[in-house]
């Protein structure tokens, strides 16, 4: 590697590491502001608890003083008169206390909300609130809230008075917002609460700035209701109209200091503001960026330095490797080690390690190449297994092999291929149930400090049995031993096995291709396409070998009548029945064939005419005997017995006089069996 290109590597990872650190200060910012943000968020939270539990706790002291005045029967009965002088006296000592308590005022409303009395504002008499007041007049109720009205923004309580059980009326007690915000003024010095309120919302209630007689300030466009602090006129105007849009929840400029600010509406449609100023954090904010800044270019020096010295000694090691793996490619993986590359360390032994296992995988890649180059003209099952066995001898000198392929019907192990012995349990070849590779569905090993082993192994040596695993299903087990020391071959051979089951599952697929081919499905006997096929290849034999061939040609008599009668399922039942009488009445070496539709056709090789002849009264004995699940049904047939070379020169003859002798039987009576010999006996 030139040193231009190291030095492009050296600028490309250190702003790599700008950006990444970059990234880092960003993220921190963010999180910083953001724990700024939680920190004011949860001290407004804060400060909002601590209001909600004043409000809490003068909504207990107004109505603890309400419901003691609602219990008194005199000011009940009182009310129930409407007595507004009489009322006043009454409650002129008791609004004196509750003064002290800071209840700065008592009204005193009709059962239809319509005011009878307001002590300190007396002037206020005969409003009807029944708007503002949405309690029902039942027992145990009463309202909590903040309202605006013509005291200006109040915290009030509203509870109903009964007398002998009907309502009379209801007591109403409160006191000024600013009252109960004022109060958190010691404990959040610079939490400040603001409320405004739109003047056209002030229509919309039913009043004008000058029918206010609380605490009130018109702004213009929107009055001021509410403070817990006297903040000047200007920064009030500039805040009501930066609040009026209720913006999020943030860090604000008014009136040139910055500000975190909640907007928040009330009952009446009013704003209350709550803002903190921020400036001294902002101040502490800004210092940590700037001392995070410093950290970030002091890191990227630190890194730049040591990736500088580490980059130095790696280009000295590559250089090393890279001129020896020249040398490698020009002279192959034999090329000696050169001294100095002890310098790489752990390097050199993971490079000589890296060496000799690709020696090995070369091995390997050419024995799998050798061994599919050996199976893919391979048609035949057995031929498979003769070619894996030699394989194995020849290649990794195993000497004790082993290809036990699955009788399913007979539900054992067979040997198809042997070299030495099998070192197993000869049961296994009885029972394969008895073999824990079948058993279990995958390999069984022995190696040093393997756990998986058979219990049916009788040898000494390492072994290992993989199962042949053919279409899903495990069809057979290869069984290898081999010396102490060798085991390494044993897991060469699974990939070996690997290899060779597709060309087996190929090889029995071809060959159930070819079975389906010939056979026919229905009477399970040969088809038409293999007679044909056989009968060319006999006739062929005769000629040269002269020796005789008899043909037997049968027809099942009255068919139709069955499938019209008995249905096509009891006509599917007759022609697997007589294929199968068929087949187990002539020889071994003859051939049965359903020649079409109930025709069937009997091959006799080496047949003359006598023999011919008592096969195929036999065949019709045998078929009269039959007998099936519908209790009505017999069947009979009527056959034509012919011999080549005798009485047909070739295969289109032979066929042809077989078919007419056969339907000569059927004009005879049927149930018969009709030779050229025997036409003018009236009966066979």
């Amino acid at each position: 590697m030139t040193e231009s290109l190291r030095g492009k590597q050296i600028v490309i990872i250190l702003s790599i590491v700008l950006i990444f650190s970059l990234l880092e200060w960003a993220n921190a910012h963010r999180v910083y502001s953001k724990i700024f943000r939680d920190k004011v968020t949860l001290e407004q939270k804060q400060v909002e608890t601590q209001i909600n539990v004043l409000e809490q706790a003068q909504t207990e002291k107004i109505f603890l003083a309400l419901r003691t005045l609602a219990s008194d029967q005199t000011f009940c009965q009182l009310l129930k008169e409407k007595k507004r002088e009489g009322l006043s006296r009454y409650l002129t000592a008791s609004f004196l206390n509750w003064q002290n308590m800071g209840i700065d005022n008592i009204g005193v409303l009709d059962s239809g909300k319509k005011v009878i009395l307001r002590l300190a504002t007396p002037g206020l008499s005969g409003d009807n609130v029944k708007n503002f007041i949405n309690l029902k007049g039942v027992p145990g109720e009463y309202e909590a809230k903040l309202v605006f009205g013509p005291l200006g923004y109040r915290f009030r309580v509203v509870i109903p008075v009964f007398y002998q059980n009907k309502l009379v009326g209801y007591l109403m007690g409160g006191m000024f917002w600013e009252r109960i915000i004022n109060e958190i003024n010691d404990t959040a010095p610079n939490f400040g609460i603001v409320a405004f309120l739109e003047n056209n919302q002030l229509k919309k209630l039913g009043f004008t700035p000058d029918m206010i007689q609380g605490k009130f300030i018109n702004l213009g466009g929107s009055s001021l209701i509410a403070q817990n602090r006297d903040y000047p006129l200007e920064f009030l105007k500039e805040l009501s109209r930066f609040s009026r849009s209720f913006p999020p929840a943030g860090i604000y400029k008014i009136a040139g200091s910055n500000y975190y600010l909640s907007v928040k509406k009330g009952s009446s449609g009013e704003r209350i503001v709550f803002l903190t100023p921020v400036a001294e954090n902002l101040k502490t904010f800004y210092g940590e960026i700037g001392v995070m800044s410093l950290l970030v270019v002091l890191e990227l020096l630190v890194i730049g330095s040591i990736f500088a010295y580490f980059n130095r000694e790696i280009l000295k090691r590559e250089n090393l490797v890279t001129a020896y793996l020249k040398q490698l490619n020009q002279k192959g993986l034999d090329k000696p080690f050169p001294e100095n590359f002890q310098e790489l360390g752990d390097c050199s032994v993971e490079l000589k390690k890296f060496i000799k296992n690709t020696e090995e995988l070369i091995t390997s890649l050419t024995a799998e190449v050798e061994l599919n180059r050996l199976l893919k003209n391979e048609k035949e099952e057995e031929g498979i297994y003769k070619i894996l066995k030699n394989f194995l001898e020849r290649k990794y000198k195993i000497t004790d092999t082993a290809i036990l392929i699955l009788n399913e019907s007979q539900n054992r192990l067979e040997i198809k291929a042997l070299s030495g012995e099998v070192h197993c349990n000869p049961q296994i070849l009885e029972d394969k149930e008895v073999c824990a590779v079948i058993a279990r569905g995958r390999k069984v090993v022995k190696f040093p400090g393997s756990l998986d082993r058979c219990p049916e192994y009788r040898g000494s040596g390492f072994y290992a049995c993989i199962p042949l695993i053919v279409g899903g299903e495990v069809k057979g087990v290869i069984h290898v031993t081999c010396a102490t020391g060798e085991q390494e071959k044993l897991k060469r051979i699974e990939r070996l096995v690997e290899i060779a089951v597709p060309y087996l599952y190929n090889a029995r697929l071809l060959k159930a291709l070819e079975y389906s081919s010939m056979i026919d499905e229905l009477t399970k006997v040969y088809n038409r396409r293999f007679l044909v096929n056989f009968l060319e290849k006999e006739i062929a034999f005769c000629r040269r070998h002269g020796s005789q061939l008899g043909l037997i040609l049968l027809d099942l008599d009255n068919f139709k009548h069955i499938n019209d009668v008995y249905g096509h399922l009891m006509g599917d039942e007759v022609l697997k029945k007589v294929g199968e009488i068929l087949r187990s009445t002539v020889r071994n070496q003859d051939v049965v064939a359903r020649y079409g539709g109930e025709e069937f056709c009997v091959v006799l090789p080496a047949a003359g005419w006598q023999g011919s002849y008592e096969v195929a009264a036999k065949l019709k004995s045998a078929i009269n005997e039959l007998k099936f699940s519908e209790p009505g049904i017999s069947v009979t047939a009527s056959i034509g017995v012919t011999v080549f070379p005798e009485e047909a020169k070739n295969l289109e003859e032979l066929l042809g006089v077989a078919d007419k002798l056969l339907y000569l039987a059927k004009n005879a009576g049927k149930n018969r069996v009709v030779t050229l010999k025997d036409l003018d006996l009236p009966n066979s």
